[in-house]
């Protein structure tokens, strides 16, 4: 199948607040043949919209990304269908799980759907055959089994599942294997969403990362198990997600009121054998499993490209999706990480190497996971100095994977054309 033509004389606008995000969606669409025009506020969408309605060229689609901040969501998608002045525009409304109950009756009215972030790719190209190309819907399965071709079974039971974690990349990998699975998974991205998350839905297991900002897991499980939290469910399984395998740490675990533990990064099987042992009852088996063992990253390898495929089932567009997600934050993260080290900020050095740790363990990178677990290790053990002097050896190394990458992700598009 060409997809590159499958959308082709479509018009579609994306509006988005943040730059990573509207480059993401426009990459897709015009990969499937969309014209694709982006803007980063209402203001700018209005006139784009007006423009492009004078010119008798209107959009075909609109993706509204519900962070824009000058308008809220619904209206702004009301008025957008106000200034097309009678064309048939379809919008799709991108939110948090926090907006998905204020959307949910606007759906067939205003929108014609509505995704949770962070939008997957096969959601939405699904979303799109359905709207434009019904035609291929029963061919368009080609592309869905591409998530189905690993050793995973699909459960018999379909969990509604809460993923709580700040790292964008860990919340598309959880999502992805859930939905292999054959799970429904949300995505809260601080323990305080997650709490608010279940007071309105009531969902069957929680995959709770211990440090996240603004709220992190440890809070979030006491204000879950307490009964005034107003949760639906205080007594709700809640599997810990951390990078950290001590002993400690997994006492610590267990005494905030989390069932069991699951390491980072996610490995498919081990995430399906939770699921399946806390859909049957469960028991708190981090007292007696053994602990998980955690080697000392090979740091002579930049990228596992061979172990990254292997873990995701093979599967190009989730590694693609995460390589680019990580090459855009990983930047920031080292900038605030050395604005860490020069305010001699410990906790927040800390968390930030804990976090690079952790992403880059996902995205396949022994090199960078190496150097952030040292650097972790130095800022515990309460040398700052040495930690900041690793910095410059972790940019290093993102400059090198950024070029690996790009170039084997390259070379795998030019032998599959």
């Amino acid at each position: 199948m060409h997809y590159e033509t499958l959308f082709q004389d479509r018009r579609a606008l994306v509006v988005a607040p943040l730059g990573t995000q509207r480059e993401f969606l426009a990459s897709l669409l015009r990969a499937w043949g969309f014209e694709v025009v982006t803007a980063l506020n209402g203001r700018l969408a209005f006139q784009l919209i007006r423009a492009a309605r004078d010119e008798r060229k209107p959009y075909d689609l609109l993706l509204l990304d519900g962070g824009i901040e000058d308008l809220p969501l619904v209206e702004l998608a009301q008025r957008a269908k106000k200034e097309e002045d009678g064309a048939s525009t379809d919008i799709i409304a991108l939110i948090s799980i926090m907006q998905k109950r204020e959307i949910d009756p606007f759906i067939g009215e205003v929108f014609c759907d509505s995704m949770i972030k962070p939008v997957k790719q096969l959601p939405l190209y699904a979303s799109l055959i359905c709207l434009y190309r019904p035609d291929l819907e029963a061919s368009s399965t080609e592309l869905v089994m591409v998530m189905e071709e690993n050793r995973l079974k699909v459960s018999d039971v379909r969990l509604r599942v809460l993923v709580a974690d700040d790292n964008m990349a860990n919340q598309m990998v959880a999502q992805a294997i859930l939905q292999r699975l054959g799970h429904r998974a949300d995505v809260a991205a601080n323990g305080q969403e997650a709490v608010q998350a279940l007071r309105t839905v009531p969902y069957d297991l929680v995959l709770m990362d211990c440090q996240m900002t603004e709220m992190d897991g440890y809070e979030a499980i006491r204000q879950i198990r307490s009964t005034e939290s107003g949760v639906l469910d205080p007594k709700v399984p809640i599997i810990a997600l951390t990078a950290n395998v001590t002993g400690g740490n997994r006492e610590r675990c267990l005494q905030a009121g989390m069932d069991d533990f699951l390491s980072k990064p996610i490995q498919p099987q081990q995430l399906a054998e939770i699921i399946r042992r806390w859909h049957k009852g469960g028991s708190k088996t981090m007292e007696s499993d053994p602990l998980p063992s955690e080697p000392a990253p090979d740091e002579s390898v930049l990228w596992d490209e061979v172990e990254l495929r292997d873990r995701y089932g093979d599967d190009d567009a989730l590694i693609r999706e995460l390589m680019a997600v990580f090459m855009q934050d990983l930047p920031e993260r080292m900038q605030e990480l050395r604005q860490a080290f020069e305010a001699r900020d410990i906790s927040t050095a800390e968390r930030l190497s804990h976090m690079i740790k952790g992403s880059s363990a996902t995205i396949g990178s022994p090199a960078l996971q190496g150097v952030a677990r040292r650097m972790e290790d130095l800022i515990v053990d309460g040398h700052m100095a040495e930690a900041a002097a690793l910095l410059s050896l972790m940019e290093e190394r993102f400059l090198a994977l950024q070029e690996l990458a790009k170039t084997k992700l390259n070379g795998s598009d030019q032998a599959s054309g």
